[in-house]
């Protein structure tokens, strides 16, 4: 039997630079849940400022510019991801670009939005990793929690679908999980590929959400051929990555400057170590997230893709500073220089 592979895709800090000069600021819009009860990313603000401290050290990316990333609590709500969106435009300085959010259901709320003040957000690629991969990927659908996901079930099934990769939090995955029982898309016939980060009996907090109509035993019979697999947290190369030049490295518990002749190269094994040895993480003002190596390599993929924007700018005449909401043309050549980033990160 053909297998049609489908895509149940639903996408996934203020910090400023610890040295002041003449350069010139340019500023991202992060988006962080940090205060709620599902997952807390506050273990990912020391690692922004490892990234911005690194990137304004160097002295070949963005030479001219010092980088600073502004934060924002969403809560884990897209409603309130929105209104950040709109008070990040309104109030300044402007942001260049945006980071954010770590659950799907804000993101795609801002991304929704975003768009049309020309502002590039850093998500996940998947979709693009598996047409690489020549993996036939029959059905893409998005799902806003809270409404019914019947519709998206329903073309899953009319498409045929047999393996679904549903990349999704684990209060979506309860109604996903609800419909699919109502559709009789499981059993021996079906594989669905989830996150490992769900509980152990998420069905069990179905009764919790009151657009869910299945029991916990629907749902834990919908669920039973699932497939939870994990991710590599951290790349597993050890050479030397994009930020091995012009780092922080730790010595001792002590911060160097990379440009001491015997500070080390920046592995995955060394920003392991720095991270872990970070005061605020040491302290335990925040604790270690298993995301850290993602969004270092995000605002390290956001900054590569400003400076390789310069000198297509400079053709223009114009400059990254010159940046506004209604500018099609820099945002397009942003998003250009995103798409054709190749890095060797520590994710």
């Amino acid at each position: 039997m053909k297998l049609n592979f489908t895509i149940f895709l639903l996408l996934h800090m203020s910090i400023d630079s610890c040295c002041k000069s003449d350069k010139i600021d340019l500023y991202l819009g992060g988006f962080f849940p940090i205060d709620n009860f599902e997952w807390n990313a506050s273990g990912l603000l020391p690692v922004s400022q490892m990234a911005i401290d690194d990137i304004n050290s160097r002295d070949d990316i963005l030479p001219n510019y010092r980088l600073n990333l502004i934060v924002r609590d969403t809560k884990a709500v897209a409603t309130l991801g929105v209104k950040i969106l709109f008070d990040f435009i309104q109030l300044p300085p402007t942001k260049i670009m945006l980071l954010g959010s770590g659950f799907t259901r804000v993101t795609s709320a801002i991304a929704g939005v975003a768009k049309y003040f020309n502002l590039i957000q850093s998500t996940e690629r998947l979709l693009s990793e598996l047409h690489r991969a020549k993996i036939e990927v029959i059905a893409e659908e998005g799902l806003i929690t809270g409404t019914n996901s019947s519709r998206q079930i329903k073309i899953l099934k009319k498409s045929d679908a047999r393996i679904i990769i549903a990349y999704l939090q684990e209060e979506d995955a309860i109604e996903v999980f609800c419909q699919a029982y109502k559709h009789q898309m499981y059993g021996p016939n079906y594989v669905w590929i989830i996150p490992n980060y769900f509980s152990n009996t998420f069905w069990s907090k179905a009764t919790k959400f009151k657009y869910v109509d299945c029991t916990p035993e629907e749902i834990a019979i919908s669920a039973n051929y699932s497939l939870s697999i994990s991710f590599a947290a951290i790349n597993v190369v050890t050479n030397k990555t994009i930020s091995g030049m012009g780092e922080q490295c730790l010595r001792n518990g002590e911060h160097i400057s990379a440009n001491d002749q015997h500070a080390d190269l920046e592995t995955p094994n060394n920003f392991n170590i720095r991270y872990n040895n970070w005061p605020t993480i040491v302290n335990q003002t925040y604790y270690p997230n298993s995301y850290a190596a993602f969004a270092y390599d995000s605002i390290w993929a956001e900054a590569m893709a400003m400076n390789n924007s310069i000198k297509r700018l400079a053709e223009l005449n114009r400059t990254l500073e010159d940046f506004h909401y209604g500018d099609r043309e820099m945002s397009r050549i942003l998003k250009e220089e995103m798409y054709n980033l190749n890095f060797s990160g520590i994710s």
